[in-house]
């Protein structure tokens, strides 16, 4: 109804001053033709991230029955048959994508992805709204100045960890802005055998995890090669082989890494630093059932010329389809899910905002129960550090080998220069291999 006032005051108000002898306002006559209210079914394809049915229905479904009510969406999910080259193929590609940064270059290789700098103007969408650091991560995956997506929300890593070892210990819980140093004598402090149980103080997991916060590249932008035989993986990987050294962290030929079910649903682990994407909804999930564990969060570790910058950007983004006959309505419903209002609904749910506004923070997890009480600030005492130069030869190539050489010092313990050369030369050759089979 607002909507429509709104509109009819606006006709008037031009027929008013038409009437008047003066001409029309060719700027307002442009922005009421530009948004076509024509009944129109969207798609939206989840990709690669989480987005549970209640989160669908709060932050897509009913915003667009309120604020777009011509728009109706329905979701699509990744699975058996529905991959993105399947849904090329059959030519039931989606209208939007929601995914992650890591992904992108998947769909520039199959060329589905829409640069939305057009449309951003057309529809008068202020990029300035969003954090820097986040649209710069963005643009670095199109060159040229495109813009192939925009950002729903932030992953952003935190230290979790388990009070009640520490409490059993006496050991003093981790405070925020600790350097990977300051976790490791506290890991030494708490991995240690009680009453017939293991106690692990902190898992490293894997070089990227650590080295998360100092902005690597894993291939030469340059060069097209690896870049893993260097200083900067070369300190990474001596800091975790000495918390792979304190007595009783490897305790089998092939335990090294202990990760969530441990950290959760054993509760033998005292510190774990991870994504809070992949344990927010698991920790809520606990509470409703009443397996509730003692923890708490403090921010992200890093060395000591980078505190204060967590790990680099890692986006939960939406994208329009190139394939969508649709381009206009999507990108509405990208702008409407961007707003203030929904983004409140974000955050509030446990999802961090890419949105510059400070208020966004406030009230983040303020509707989850696990949450209540957790020191939540300390998720902000860290900025996401700067994206490493992007390249498509990342994930399965060079940072596949790096965590082989970081599995290669913790069960061979393989010398780390070693086990870096040999990391170097196996990413080499895979890359070059697969620009061989291009060529065919």
């Amino acid at each position: 109804m607002k909507r429509l006032l709104t509109k009819l005051a606006l006709a008037g108000l031009a027929f008013s001053v038409a009437g008047c002898g003066a001409k029309p306002d060719n700027k307002l006559q442009t922005n009421a033709a530009a948004e076509n209210t024509t009944p129109t079914t969207l798609s939206l394809y989840v990709q690669g991230v989480q987005l549970t049915d209640a989160e669908f229905q709060n932050f897509f479904v009913e915003p667009l029955k309120k604020k777009l009510p011509y728009i109706t969406i329905q979701l699509v999910r990744d699975g058996k048959g529905s991959s993105p080259e399947d849904l090329v193929a059959s030519g039931s590609f989606p209208d939007l994508v929601f995914t992650s940064n890591v992904s992108l270059f998947r769909y520039k290789k199959l060329d589905v992805i829409q640069d939305v700098s057009s449309l951003m103007k057309e529809q008068s969408f202020d990029a300035s709204r969003i954090q820097p650091v986040v649209m710069d991560a963005i643009r670095s995956y199109a060159g040229q100045g495109e813009t192939i997506a925009l950002p729903f929300s932030l992953n952003v890593a935190a230290l979790l960890y388990n009070k009640d070892i520490f409490d059993k210990f006496g050991v003093t819980y981790p405070k925020d802005l600790m350097t990977w140093d300051d976790i490791t004598e506290l890991s030494r402090k708490l991995t240690r055998q009680d009453q017939g149980v293991d106690y692990v103080g902190f898992d490293p997991g894997f070089p990227d995890n650590i080295g998360g916060g100092l902005t690597i590249d894993y291939v030469d932008p340059k060069t097209g090669k690896a870049n893993l035989d260097n200083e900067q993986w070369r300190k990474v990987l001596n800091t975790m082989k000495q918390m792979y050294e304190i007595p009783g962290y490897i305790t089998g030929k092939d335990t090294y890494s202990y990760g969530t079910a441990v950290f959760l649903k054993e509760k033998k682990l005292a510190m774990f630093a991870t994504w809070l994407d992949q344990f927010i909804g698991k920790l809520e999930d606990m509470h409703k059932k009443g397996d509730i564990i003692n923890w708490d969060v403090a921010s992200f570790p890093n060395y000591k010329e980078a505190l204060g910058k967590g790990r680099e950007v890692d986006v939960h983004l939406l994208a329009v389809s190139k394939l969508s006959k649709h381009k206009e309505q999507a990108f509405r419903v990208v702008k409407e899910v961007l707003t203030d209002e929904v983004q409140t609904l974000v955050s509030r749910s446990g999802r961090v905002s890419a949105l510059a506004n400070p208020e966004m923070t406030k009230g983040f997890g303020a509707d989850l129960e696990s949450l209540k009480g957790k020191h939540i600030e300390g998720i902000f005492k860290t900025v996401p550090a700067k994206l490493r130069v992007p390249s498509e030869f990342d994930v399965d190539f060079a940072r596949a080998q790096l965590r082989e050489a970081g599995k290669n010092v913790a069960l061979q313990k393989a010398d780390v220069n070693t086990a870096l050369r040999q990391a170097q030369e196996a990413a080499d050759k895979m890359i070059a291999s697969e620009l061989e089979k291009r060529k065919k």
